[in-house]
């Protein structure tokens, strides 16, 4: 797919005059091993099991967890040294803790990594992000400002620390969606066309900063976050990004974004923005990220690393002197840079060897060879089972990255091998089911010599068992970053697809279903060739048919009704299509296209476990069918598009819809837009066809 290519990132050889500084996003609710996140994971396996809560029907709320050896917990000073300890190897100089994620739980991590850098005597910055998501106006806090102004008096009252973060001989102070200081949630109504909020609010936005900066009563480093300020859904507009940028630098010391890439543009590489913050005086922040996957459908995905690479190429290119990487450690959206079940050590190593470039302004010397690769855990467009499932695909590709001292061979088993040069290159493969596994070889002939070898614990899986568009790296790094952190202590090398006892059952599923999800000590607890739940099917054929072992499979029996309100709301209906009470998939919302006539499953934009909402694609307006709490269906139709609830019949037979007799044929799909046939729809089984 990719030829073998060295690393060309567009660069001058010398860095900027100004000092240059990267910063970790902190979640401040998740230290490692300590912690809401620890206790979550004690608690996954019941709530797998369960499959009741918002999280759980779609295979947990975490498909990453802090890497750490099994079951270990420790206490907040432990822990916040171990995180301190793993960013100064990834290449950090400090951490910004959001403000706040986790309330009173994140101020205690702020103030514990500040006392734990203080004890470990190490040039590491403390700072925050405010972050208007994460504050709440109540008590003495009436607006949004005054919930800035009180955390920000809070955490500068740390600011003699040595651990203080500074930037330019001032206390540093990141932010999150900036404009946010004058209310949140944002007060504009949806955008439209080339519409944007720059002109209605940019003079309050900057006053209220003023103002801040003002009763503070001492100067402060300002990195603004624009992002919301301009809408670029229709593509990047050179001239309003320019004009943002100028605008920008005249309120805060610095200028970025979280990830650049709203509305799927990433409108965060446009030349001029940064030019016209650099222009006017401030430091240009450019946006870090190399991956983003929320359950709720958003994704940043690229083959391979290649967000990670963008984002540094653009920053190199653009002269950023200061910046902060989203983030460290928010695994419940998956843009976790810190070491993690899914990432181990490689993201953190690959961040460190961009950083000491940017730093230096040259390439850094390898002193030792290295492997890492980069895949998706799941190949193919397969359904989801046991859990739901967002069918957005990122792209999939094997990618093996090689920072080597000299030129060697690397071959990567059953694709092909290729001649790596020294330093840093990568190739990009498709990638298919089975194994990875990488070999590096010098010599000529019959005198070549393997010198490196690299075998991913995780395997590429056709059977997709939960919603996961995340990257799975590992490196030959591995081991040796382990006894840093935890010497004397066997390695986790963790995986859900491969099978750690080779009885033909993958570890995910002994985990689930008799062990304990994600404790992977617990994946060989189950017999293949047992029947647990009585029905004649044993665990292997259970897992080739995508089946549930608890439960015993059987057909619908005359009797048996499929109702709206219970299946689309009693349980959590998640992504599309969705499941009825013998979890298969029947109930399906519909869109058509009224220009062109075709019909297919809509895209779902949000949910909840009682008021659930299913959004037509953008680009076909606002329709939507509601199931409201009443448990009643309302229908309302888009401009452009013609929205129903289809019910897609399982078996041949006669069935009641709403009181009515209808025959139906399986496979076929009954459609429903009348707001008197959605309220309290229920369809009943009155006779079968012999065939079923």
């Amino acid at each position: 797919m990719a030829a073998a290519a060295a690393l060309a990132l567009f660069l001058c050889d010398t860095a900027s005059a100004g000092e240059r500084k990267l910063y970790a996003h902190y979640m401040g609710c998740w230290p490692a091993a300590f912690g809401p996140l620890a206790h979550q994971q004690t608690q996954e396996a019941k709530l797998l099991k369960a499959q009741k809560d918002r999280w759980s029907v779609v295979g947990g709320e975490f498909v990453n967890w802090p890497l750490l050896p099994e079951g270990m917990t420790t206490n907040a000073v432990a822990s916040a040294e171990l995180e301190i300890r793993r960013a100064m190897r990834a290449g950090f100089d400090g951490f910004a803790v959001d403000a706040w994620s986790g309330g009173d739980g994140a101020r205690r991590a702020f103030v514990d990594l500040i006392e734990a850098a203080e004890r470990m005597k190490v040039d590491f910055g403390v700072t925050i992000c405010l972050d208007p998501s994460c504050h709440r106006t109540n008590g003495t806090e009436k607006t949004m400002y005054d919930c800035f102004m009180k955390t920000a008096r809070f955490a500068l009252s740390r600011r003699h620390s040595p651990n203080f973060a500074h930037y330019d001989g001032k206390p540093l102070i990141f932010g999150y969606y900036s404009r946010g200081i004058i209310g949140w949630p944002f007060r504009w109504p949806a955008l439209k066309g080339g519409e944007d909020v720059f002109e209605r609010d940019t003079k309050e936005i900057a006053a209220q900063w003023n103002r801040f900066r003002k009763e503070l009563g001492f100067p402060v480093f300002l990195h603004g976050d624009i992002a919301g300020l301009v809408n670029f859904s229709q593509g990047v507009d050179v001239q309003r990004a320019a004009k943002l940028g100028r605008w920008a630098a005249t309120v805060f010391d610095a200028v970025g974004a979280f990830t650049g890439r709203e509305h799927g543009t990433d409108w965060s590489a446009t030349p001029e923005l940064a030019a016209a913050v650099r222009g006017g005086g401030a430091v240009w922040s450019q946006p870090l990220v190399y991956q983003y996957q929320n359950k709720y459908g958003g994704l940043i995905s690229g083959a391979g690393f290649d967000v990670l690479r963008t984002c540094w190429t653009n920053a190199m290119k653009s002269g950023s002197d200061l910046m902060q990487f989203v983030t460290w450690n928010d695994y419940g959206e998956e843009t976790s840079i810190a070491p993690g079940y899914g990432s181990n050590y490689t993201i953190s190593r690959l961040n460190r060897f961009y950083a000491d470039w940017w730093k230096a302004g040259r390439q850094p010397e390898i002193a030792e060879d290295e492997i890492h690769v980069s895949f998706k855990r799941f190949v193919g467009e397969g359904s989801i089972f046991p859990f739901y499932g967002h069918f957005k695909r990122s792209p999939q590709v094997i990618e093996v990255v090689t920072l080597l001292t000299k030129p060697g061979r690397v071959e990567l088993k059953g694709y092909g091998a290729w001649d790596a040069p020294a330093g840093y290159s990568f190739k990009q493969f498709p990638e298919r089911e089975g194994p990875v596994e990488v070999e590096l070889s010098r010599g000529w002939g019959w005198f070549r010599k393997p010198v490196l070898r690299l075998v991913s614990p995780e395997v590429i899986s056709s059977v997709r068992w939960r919603h996961d568009e995340t990257m799975f790296a590992f490196g030959t790094n591995y081991d040796s970053e382990w006894k840093k952190d935890f010497p004397g202590v066997a390695p986790l090398y963790y995986s859900e697809n491969a099978d750690a006892d080779g009885d033909g059952l993958p570890n995910w599923f002994e985990m689930v279903y008799f062990g304990r999800m994600p404790y992977l000590s617990t994946a060989t607890s189950a017999n293949p060739h047992d029947d647990p739940d009585g029905d004649g099917i044993d665990n292997l054929a259970e897992y080739r048919g995508l089946t549930d072992p608890r439960f015993a499979d059987g057909p619908y029996r005359v009797g048996d009704r499929w109702c709206a309100s219970n299946d689309l709301c009693a349980t959590v209906a998640t992504f599309n299509p969705h499941r009825d009470f013998r979890r298969n998939y029947v109930w399906h919302s519909l869109l058509k296209d009224k220009e062109s006539g075709k019909e297919f499953d809509m895209e779902f934009r949000e949910w909840g476990p009682v008021n659930h909402k299913v959004w037509a694609p953008w680009q076909y307006g606002s329709g939507c069918i509601a199931f409201g709490s009443d448990g009643k269906v309302v229908c309302r139709d888009g401009e452009k598009c013609e929205i129903s609830l289809g019910w897609e019949s399982p078996v041949s037979g006669e069935v009641l819809v709403n009181g009515k007799r209808r025959r139906v044929a399986k496979g076929e799909m009954l459609r429903f837009r009348d707001a008197a046939e959605l309220d309290n729809l229920v369809i009943e089984l009155l006779a079968k066809d012999k065939e079923e």
